[in-house]
C-alpha cells in the first residue's frame, strides 16, 4: 500500500468491545464539542494544546537594547521594566487594559504578557532596563488543530494580577537549576503548559476573543469533513472520499483544508487517530487494541506512525503517563 491509503491505513473497525465503547465514547464528546457555547469552546482549545518541547531563557535589556525572538511559537513575559515589541502580525493582536479593549499599541511594561504563534520573527526594544522570560514552545503533532484557532499574537496587560498563579511560575523559568533533581523535565514541561493555558484564558476572559471564538469563521463545508473523520477515525480516509463528503473538488478542497487547519488533510486524519489513541492507551487499551480500534493494519504499523507523530512507542507513552520512567521531553 503507498500515498494517502497506506498513511492512514485500512479502515476496517475491529477489536473488542472495550476499544469500541472508547470510540463512541470520543464521537459522542467530539459531537458536543461541535454544539459548544464560547466557554466550552475555550475550554475544548486548552484541552487540546498539549507542549512537547520548551526552553525560556531571562533577559536583562538595558534602555535601548533589542532582542529578536524565532519564529514559531513564542511567550513573554515581562518581570521588569517596559518594552517594545513589533511584528508584521501586530495588527491582529489585542491588548487589553482595565475596561478597555483595542488593538495592540506595542507597549508591555512588568506583568505584561505576549503570546506570538505565527511564522513572522519577533523584535523587543527596551525602553527602560528591563527583565523579560522568554519561552520557545513545541506543541504536539495532535495539538495543531488546536493551535489553528488562536490569532498570531495575542497579548495581555495585566496577566500577572489575572493569572497570580501562572505569573508566579513565570517568575522561575529560565532559572538555571542547581540540582538535576528526577522528573525534571516533566515538571519544566507541565509549567509551560500552565503559563500557555493562562494566557490564553485571560485573553480570552478579558473579551479579546472575536465573537463566536474558536468557531467563528468555521467553514460549513470543512466542517461536515471534521466531523466525519471523528464519527469514525479508523476509516481508510483518502483526499477523495474526504473532498466528496465536503462537496468540493478534490484541489478545492485540499487547498482550502490546508490553508484554515495548516495541516494536509491526510496529517489531520493521523492527528485525530493519534490524540483518540492517546485516550484510548490511557483508558487501558492494549496497543493491539487500539491499533486494531483506529484502522491499522498491525500493532507494528500503528506503533511506527504513534512514534512519528509522538515522539516514543505506544508502550512508553504507557509508561511515561504511569510514571514507571521518566519522560524523554523537553529541556
Amino acid at each position: 500500500m503507498s500515498g494517502f491509503g497506506a498513511e492512514l491505513g485500512r479502515g476496517n473497525v475491529h477489536g473488542r468491545t472495550t476499544v469500541l465503547a472508547l470510540v463512541s465514547m470520543h464521537r459522542t464528546n467530539e459531537a458536543a464539542a461541535h454544539l459548544s457555547n464560547e466557554p466550552e469552546g475555550l475550554a475544548q482549545v486548552l484541552s487540546g494544546l498539549e507542549v512537547t518541547e520548551a526552553e525560556s531563557v531571562r533577559l536583562r535589556l538595558e534602555r535601548g537594547a533589542h532582542h529578536t525572538a524565532t519564529d514559531g511559537m513564542t511567550l513573554i513575559v515581562v518581570l521588569e521594566g517596559t518594552v517594545r515589541f513589533s511584528q508584521r502580525a501586530v495588527a491582529t493582536a489585542c491588548v487589553t487594559r482595565p475596561s478597555i479593549t483595542h488593538r495592540a499599541d506595542e507597549i508591555l511594561s512588568a506583568g505584561d504578557a505576549l503570546l506570538t504563534c505565527g511564522d513572522d520573527v519577533l523584535h523587543l526594544e527596551s525602553l527602560d532596563d528591563a527583565h523579560v522570560v522568554v519561552s520557545h514552545l513545541r506543541l504536539a503533532e495532535t495539538s495543531l488543530r488546536h493551535a489553528a484557532a488562536l490569532p498570531s499574537m495575542l497579548a495581555v496587560v495585566g496577566f500577572r494580577e489575572r493569572g497570580p498563579a501562572a505569573g508566579e511560575l513565570a517568575q522561575h523559568l529560565g532559572e538555571p537549576s542547581g540540582v538535576a533533581r528526577p522528573g525534571n523535565p516533566v515538571i519544566c514541561l507541565l509549567m509551560h503548559r500552565m503559563l500557555l493555558l493562562e494566557v490564553i484564558r485571560v485573553w480570552f476572559e478579558l473579551g479579546c476573543a472575536p465573537r463566536g471564538w474558536p468557531t467563528a469563521d468555521r467553514d460549513p463545508h470543512l466542517d461536515r469533513v471534521v466531523a466525519a473523520v471523528d464519527a469514525d477515525p479508523g476509516r481508510a480516509w483518502t483526499v477523495d472520499t474526504l473532498a466528496r463528503v465536503g462537496a468540493m473538488s478534490r484541489s478545492a478542497f485540499a487547498a482550502a483544508f490546508r490553508e484554515h487547519y495548516g495541516v494536509s488533510p491526510a496529517r489531520f486524519v493521523t492527528q485525530t487517530r493519534m490524540a483518540l489513541a492517546m485516550r484510548m492507551l490511557g483508558a487501558g487499551a492494549s496497543v493491539a487494541e487500539v491499533g486494531a480500534g483506529l484502522g491499522y493494519a498491525s500493532t507494528e504499523g500503528f506503533s511506527r506512525r504513534f512514534r512519528e507523530h509522538i515522539g516514543v512507542t505506544p508502550s512508553t507513552w504507557v509508561a511515561m503517563q504511569r510514571g514507571t520512567i521518566a519522560a524523554p521531553l523537553g529541556r
